[in-house]
């Protein structure tokens, strides 16, 4: 199938990445072993694409979810889903997901949900929670890079300045989708709005000086 098919190539290529010393690839990236989570990968194809119920055991109980996506974050794949009890959507780390099985009872995919989930950042997406809007400055310095690696789905350029700074826009539900990226382009990136993610950036930021300080 295609799910186990993409599982033995991705794990193929990223032990070839990895391993072979003499290889004319090389790569700083951190996957983690798709040995360890291949064989789920035709369970979970099969049930969203048909839409069925999904069960497995994480964290001391059995869950019953309806999937939607499986996703890639920051090389860690994860499961991104409806849980049944409490009709909350959930992302579940597939290495930590025991018993996976397929429920014979199909469910009725929510297409608004769906479309969301693919404004997805990374892992500290939230499904739940009605995104808002981000605009950060950005420095001529990374321009290229914040071009041709966009930080969202929802990128967009709204202004551009004759010195070369210019403005992105993007959706995120989460401060912490975005923090991470903010911080590893300073001092080259300016949070403009909203002004809570501002004060939780110099927050961050003070925090940060003052341990630097106390060495």
């Amino acid at each position: 199938s295609l799910g186990s098919s993409f599982a033995q190539r991705s794990e193929g290529l990223l032990n070839k990445l990895s391993t072979s010393h003499s290889s004319a690839f090389y790569t700083r990236l951190a996957f983690e072993d798709m040995g360890l989570i291949a064989g789920m990968f035709d369970c979970l194809e099969k049930a969203i694409h048909e839409s069925r119920l999904v069960q497995f055991f994480h964290k001391q109980q059995y869950r019953l979810v309806k999937p939607y996506r499986v996703v890639s974050f920051d090389g860690y794949w994860y499961l991104l889903c409806e849980e049944v009890i409490d009709g909350k959507i959930k992302t579940f780390h597939l290495a930590r997901m025991k018993e996976v099985s397929l429920h014979e009872e199909h469910f009725e995919k929510d297409l608004f949900l769906a479309q969301r989930l693919d404004k997805a950042i990374n892992a500290w997406f939230n499904p739940n929670i009605e995104p808002y809007e981000v605009i950060l400055e950005i420095d001529e310095a990374i321009k290229r890079y914040m071009l041709d690696h966009p930080i969202a789905p929802t990128q967009r350029i709204i202004q551009e300045l004759p010195n070369g700074l210019f403005y992105l826009s993007l959706e995120i539900t989460n401060e912490k989708e975005i923090l991470s990226t903010i911080f590893k382009w300073m001092p080259h990136i300016r949070v403009i709005a909203p002004k809570a993610l501002q004060e939780r950036v110099i927050e961050h930021t003070k925090a940060f000086l003052e341990k630097q300080i106390m060495l």
